[in-house]
């Protein structure tokens, strides 16, 4: 049996969706946070500024952080480049699946639009089904597994 990687190009309903979907999205015009203890201005502006590049520092700090007043838009705008770099296994896994996946339960994504619900839905599958079969998956079978029941609310499939 012939398995492709997430990354390969090769799984449209999965990273691809997210990118499109996900594209143009900002954190919400009012999100702030403490410039001493998360980040500069400039790279909140980042957060605020559609498809401007994150850099691999200030996105872990993104998801690190538990207190954000708008977690929804917040997520809607590092949404592609998480998904990549969970899908590469680039998200820490001591705190970071966990922060990460703090961010996808405040930031409610099961109650966003049909469209954005069945994005994150085919992501998180394709990237189950990812870390099951592909004897490369960066992820183990049981991080993806926790972490993919935690933001799902569900132990399936």
């Amino acid at each position: 049996m012939n398995h492709h990687s997430i990354l390969d190009g090769k799984d449209p309903a999965g990273l691809a969706g997210v990118a499109a979907t996900f594209r143009g999205m900002t954190a919400h015009r009012r999100e702030s946070n403490c410039g001493c203890h998360w980040g500069s201005a400039e790279e909140l502006a980042l957060l605020k500024t559609p498809d401007a590049p994150l850099d691999e520092d200030l996105l872990r700090r993104t998801y690190w952080t538990a207190d954000w007043r708008y977690p929804g838009p917040l997520l809607r705008r590092i949404l592609p480049p998480v998904t990549r770099r969970l899908a590469a296994g680039e998200v820490a896994f001591i705190s970071g699946m966990d922060s990460l996946a703090h961010l996808f339960v405040t930031g409610r994504w099961q109650d966003w639009p049909a469209a954005q619900r069945d994005a994150v839905r085919e992501f998180l599958a394709a990237w189950w089904q990812h870390t099951l079969v592909d004897p490369g998956a960066k992820v183990p079978a049981h991080e993806a597994l926790a972490f993919v029941a935690e933001v799902t609310g569900q132990l399936a499939p």
